[in-house]
């Protein structure tokens, strides 16, 4: 009997309350040979308890105390019996067919991920990644090469992805002591190694909660700095950092409102590059922006796409 050719991996914290729909989203799967990790992140309510009573052998629950989205994913991985790994949160939901249609494009040396359909509690469509590209002028491509369009701005949902388990291990897995941005690190890690295949199909319903636009907004300023600096350091240490690595780590720091590095970054691409105008034009708007405090609050404010937990 041959095992699993995916493990899903699904963190949850107090999840009672959606957990269903994401484990029945994927155990609805056209494509059946997977099994489903969920990993209790120390749980205060009926998580547990409804997981267990799923009768479905594809099914494992592991119970920790609670340490974090990054370290619950990073257990799921530890536990992986299949070659492949994908990864769903609690509150979002896979079409059937999610599976069917990437597993055939994975490969070693590639991640596999697609587009989302993003809904509010009230199942009010928000759209997908196209509607809150925060640089829609920019025409790079979101498959291949995407190390300098993911410093820009993270637009891989882990809902989506799909990838070799020797692959996220050559990476290092999720950094556990990023509470935030998580995602947005390990991914960048993967695009300075790794091709990246973009389905352009939304894949997964994402419900965009409340809480989710509210959170944090020091914490996650503060996690993308990190994250954006370390991911130039590495790339300075490999002798990366082309006018367009710059040009892109601007953008970064600007789409996470760190706008001191934002300008030296624009500054220092503008005049390696000055006829690429847009650095010029998002040069400037570092230097003129102010934080929005009341009235108008706007997507990038609520970092949906760079948060690493909705």
């Amino acid at each position: 009997m041959t095992g699993p050719s995916v493990s899903v991996v699904l963190p949850v914290l107090d999840g009672e309350h959606f957990i269903m729909e994401a484990v029945g989203s994927v155990l609805k799967q056209t494509f059946s040979g997977l099994e489903l990790i969920v990993v209790d992140d120390g749980s205060t309510d009926a998580t547990g308890e409804l997981v267990l009573g799923v009768k479905d052998p594809r099914v494992r629950y592991l119970r920790q105390e609670n340490r974090g989205l990054a370290a619950a994913r990073n257990r799921g991985v530890s536990e992986a019996s299949a070659p492949a790994v994908a990864f769903i949160d609690a509150d979002d939901r896979w079409k059937a067919s999610k599976l069917e249609k990437q597993l055939p494009v994975l490969a070693k040396g590639l991640l596999v991920y697609s587009d989302v359909e993003l809904s509010d509690e009230t199942g009010r469509s928000l759209g997908g990644f196209r509607t809150f590209d925060r640089f829609p002028e920019d025409e790079r491509k979101f498959s291949g090469d995407v190390l300098t369009a993911l410093l820009a701005q993270n637009f891989v949902h882990p809902s989506t992805v799909v990838m070799r388990k020797e692959d996220l291990a050559a990476v290092g897995g999720f950094r556990e002591e990023l509470r935030v941005s998580e995602d947005w690190d390990l991914w960048l890690r993967c695009a300075e190694r790794m091709r990246f295949s973009r389905l352009a199909e939304p894949l997964v319903a994402v419900l965009i909660r409340r809480e989710s636009l509210q959170g944090n907004p020091q914490l996650m300023r503060a996690t993308s700095l990190r994250v954006l600096d370390d991911a130039g350091r590495r790339l300075r240490e490999d002798g990366r950092v082309t006018a367009e690595v710059r040009g892109a780590l601007g953008l970064g720091y600007f789409s996470s409102r760190n706008m001191r590095p934002a300008a030296a970054n624009l500054f220092g691409a503008a005049l390696r590059r000055p006829w690429h105008l847009r650095w010029w034009k998002w040069l400037a708007s570092s230097l003129l922006w102010r934080p929005v405090r009341g009235g108008r609050a706007t997507v990038a404010d609520s970092e949906i796409l760079v948060r690493g937990r909705k």
